[in-house]
Protein backbone atom coordinates (compact mmCIF):
# COMPACT_ATOMS: atom_id res chain seq x y z
CA UNK A 1 0.00 0.00 0.00
CA UNK A 2 1.47 3.35 -0.98
CA UNK A 3 1.42 6.29 1.33
CA UNK A 4 1.68 9.89 0.30
CA UNK A 5 3.25 12.83 2.03
CA UNK A 6 1.74 16.22 1.47
CA UNK A 7 4.11 18.84 0.13
CA UNK A 8 4.11 22.32 1.58
CA UNK A 9 1.36 24.26 -0.13
CA UNK A 10 1.90 27.69 -1.56
CA UNK A 11 -1.66 28.65 -0.74
CA UNK A 12 -3.60 28.11 2.48
CA UNK A 13 -5.73 24.98 2.69
CA UNK A 14 -9.44 25.42 2.02
CA UNK A 15 -12.51 23.24 2.42
CA UNK A 16 -13.59 21.86 -0.94
CA UNK A 17 -16.94 20.52 0.21
CA UNK A 18 -18.64 20.08 3.57
CA UNK A 19 -19.62 16.42 3.40
CA UNK A 20 -21.21 16.42 6.85
CA UNK A 21 -22.61 19.94 7.42
CA UNK A 22 -22.67 21.14 11.00
CA UNK A 23 -20.15 20.73 13.73
CA UNK A 24 -17.49 18.07 13.81
CA UNK A 25 -15.06 16.51 11.40
CA UNK A 26 -16.23 14.00 8.81
CA UNK A 27 -12.77 12.95 7.61
CA UNK A 28 -11.64 9.58 8.92
CA UNK A 29 -8.02 10.39 9.72
CA UNK A 30 -7.25 6.78 10.66
CA UNK A 31 -7.61 5.70 7.04
CA UNK A 32 -4.93 6.58 4.50
CA UNK A 33 -5.71 8.83 1.58
CA UNK A 34 -4.95 7.10 -1.72
CA UNK A 35 -4.26 8.53 -5.18
CA UNK A 36 -5.43 6.61 -8.24
CA UNK A 37 -5.42 8.10 -11.73
CA UNK A 38 -6.27 11.81 -11.38
CA UNK A 39 -8.24 11.46 -8.16
CA UNK A 40 -7.57 11.29 -4.45
CA UNK A 41 -9.74 8.80 -2.56
CA UNK A 42 -10.63 9.12 1.11
CA UNK A 43 -13.05 7.76 3.69
CA UNK A 44 -15.48 10.19 5.30
CA UNK A 45 -18.42 9.91 7.66
CA UNK A 46 -21.36 11.68 6.07
CA UNK A 47 -24.22 10.70 8.34
CA UNK A 48 -22.86 9.22 11.54
CA UNK A 49 -21.06 5.88 11.62
CA UNK A 50 -21.38 5.32 7.87
CA UNK A 51 -17.78 5.55 6.69
CA UNK A 52 -18.08 5.81 2.92
CA UNK A 53 -15.66 6.19 0.02
CA UNK A 54 -15.29 9.60 -1.62
CA UNK A 55 -13.03 10.95 -4.33
CA UNK A 56 -11.88 14.40 -5.41
CA UNK A 57 -9.87 16.00 -8.16
CA UNK A 58 -9.42 19.08 -6.00
CA UNK A 59 -12.60 20.85 -7.07
CA UNK A 60 -15.90 21.24 -5.22
CA UNK A 61 -17.90 19.87 -8.15
CA UNK A 62 -15.84 16.70 -8.40
CA UNK A 63 -15.67 15.90 -4.68
CA UNK A 64 -18.23 13.11 -4.70
CA UNK A 65 -19.41 9.91 -3.06
CA UNK A 66 -18.12 6.91 -5.02
CA UNK A 67 -20.64 4.29 -3.90
CA UNK A 68 -23.79 4.84 -1.84
CA UNK A 69 -24.55 1.26 -0.74
CA UNK A 70 -21.20 0.16 0.71
CA UNK A 71 -20.48 1.55 4.18
CA UNK A 72 -17.79 1.19 6.84
CA UNK A 73 -15.16 1.32 4.09
CA UNK A 74 -11.59 0.45 5.07
CA UNK A 75 -8.32 -0.90 3.67
CA UNK A 76 -8.00 1.48 0.73
CA UNK A 77 -5.31 0.61 -1.78
CA UNK A 78 -4.52 2.14 -5.17
CA UNK A 79 -3.91 -0.28 -8.05
CA UNK A 80 -3.19 1.65 -11.24
CA UNK A 81 -6.30 3.64 -12.09
CA UNK A 82 -8.47 1.60 -9.69
CA UNK A 83 -9.02 1.77 -5.94
CA UNK A 84 -9.62 -1.39 -3.92
CA UNK A 85 -11.27 -1.53 -0.52
CA UNK A 86 -13.52 -3.58 1.69
CA UNK A 87 -16.62 -2.63 3.60
CA UNK A 88 -20.09 -3.63 4.67
CA UNK A 89 -22.98 -4.30 2.32
CA UNK A 90 -26.41 -5.69 3.27
CA UNK A 91 -25.15 -6.49 6.78
CA UNK A 92 -22.21 -8.53 5.47
CA UNK A 93 -18.75 -7.36 6.59
CA UNK A 94 -15.50 -7.77 4.68
CA UNK A 95 -17.02 -7.33 1.23
CA UNK A 96 -14.05 -6.72 -1.13
CA UNK A 97 -14.56 -4.22 -3.96
CA UNK A 98 -12.63 -2.55 -6.77
CA UNK A 99 -13.69 0.72 -8.39
CA UNK A 100 -12.70 3.09 -11.15
CA UNK A 101 -14.40 5.86 -9.18
CA UNK A 102 -18.12 5.56 -9.93
CA UNK A 103 -20.98 3.47 -8.58
CA UNK A 104 -21.30 1.86 -12.03
CA UNK A 105 -17.61 0.79 -12.09
CA UNK A 106 -17.56 -0.56 -8.52
CA UNK A 107 -17.54 -4.36 -8.60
Amino acid sequence: MASYALAEAQLPATILKDINPGSGNSLEATYPIQKAWNYVYFVADAQGYNKKLYKTDGTTTNTVLVHSIIKNVRNLAAMGSAITFDGQQNGEYGVFRSSLGTQQTTI
